[in-house]
């Protein structure tokens, strides 16, 4: 009898197990049910939110895409990332051997295995632009290497990712920085291919768009990604800009990652468009860097206002002391390029606003002070 009970008392004991295990089982079923009940609920927003930042492949395919890449980003899946990773590698190693068209053709494939990852795009446009450019001894192959960065953003990483702020950017500093700047032995070269470049479209000081028959349209917008109708508006805005400079480039790319900024607000952007316009206004003068002409840069009045504009909007826009920095340096130095090229009325006027924008508890030379050449 005892162990009767016994086996009867541990054949109750495994009824209560069982039964609260099937509690269990069900309790996390119905949690299962449920987590996906609110997954489901959040679904449209997100790709609602994935279609207005333009990141959703489904909103915005790879129109017109290579085969390789339309096959690549269809087909392999998840394993693109593991062969990327070999590619990534073996890259490296071509650049240390300095096997440099072999690395374009390696470069070239890793874009077209991760065509929206945008820092594969700026990468490789950097490596060829920077890395790669300097090697060269000659300053006609390094400008091909610079142009081959800026060709593979602005006619391939944009297009596939339209709504990434930062390539719109990383296109922009090529002109503002590589081409814009004096780091590089070959910077002259790069400025003087550049302007004979779009001296094709503006022999002048001034587009004439007007004149801009369709042919020449429809090249800019082939031959450099331009859209006219663009320009057009970026001059009436923050201009009048010489498009022969690089810098004025710098600012529609600017403008271009800002438009697709979430909200119209992207720091990188926002500087490069008051630096680049600060750059116009005080050595605007693309002359200088035409070959043969020996016209010294000079400072472009017409500007200063664009520039304090700019500069206003994204004090206004941003929470970020170093732009109060750079205004004020700007107007300070602005006083004395417009002082130096005799243009006494504007030098005051920069010196008032540079005045007016120093911190109170900072010192305010005196406009002779601030002038008087050295």
């Amino acid at each position: 009898m005892r162990a009767a009970f016994r086996r009867g008392a541990d054949t109750s004991g495994g009824g209560m197990l069982s039964a609260s295990r099937h509690r269990s089982a069900l309790l996390i079923a119905l949690a299962g049910v449920l987590l996906l009940r609110f997954a489901a609920q959040q679904h449209r927003p997100l790709l609602a939110r994935r279609a207005r930042d333009r990141l959703s492949a489904a909103a915005h395919p790879l129109e017109n895409a290579p085969p390789l890449v339309a096959f690549t980003t269809v087909a392999l899946g998840g394993f693109r990332g593991l062969l990327v990773d070999v590619l990534w590698l073996r890259a490296s190693h071509l650049q240390d051997a300095g096997k440099y068209f072999e690395l374009v053709q390696l470069s070239d494939l890793i874009t077209k295995l991760e065509p929206r990852n945008t820092e594969v795009w700026v990468y490789h446009a950097w490596n060829m632009a920077y890395n790669v450019s300097v090697m060269l001894p000659s300053y006609e192959d390094r400008w091909r290497w610079v142009l081959s960065g800026i060709r593979l953003l602005r006619d391939e990483g944009v297009r596939y990712n339209p709504g990434a702020p930062r390539l719109y950017c990383e296109l922009g500093w090529l002109f503002q920085y590589k081409i814009g700047g004096d780091h590089d032995m070959a910077h002259r070269v790069y400025k003087q291919r550049w302007a004979e470049t779009m001296s094709a479209f503006q022999p002048g000081p001034r587009m004439a768009y007007g004149a801009l028959q369709p042919a020449a349209r429809r090249r800019l917008k082939t031959e450099l990604g331009l859209d006219a109708d663009t320009m057009r508006a970026i001059d009436a805005r923050y201009g009048p800009l010489d498009w022969r400079c690089p810098e004025a480039h710098a600012v529609y790319w600017a403008v271009a990652a800002l438009e697709v900024a979430r909200d119209g607000l992207y720091l990188p952007a926002d500087r490069m468009l008051f630096q680049s316009l600060g750059t116009l206004f005080s050595r605007g003068n693309t002359a200088y860097w035409m070959a043969g002409d020996k016209t010294p840069p000079a400072p472009d009045p017409a500007l200063f206002d664009r520039v304090v504009d700019a500069y206003r909007s994204a004090l206004d826009r941003y929470d970020d002391e170093t732009i109060d920095y750079a205004y004020v340096n700007f107007l300070h130095d602005a006083t004395i390029v417009l002082a130096r090229a005799n243009d006494n009325a504007m030098a005051r006027r920069a010196y008032e606003q540079f005045a007016a924008a120093v911190p109170d508890n900072a010192a305010v030379p005196s406009f002779e002070a601030l002038t008087r050449t050295p």
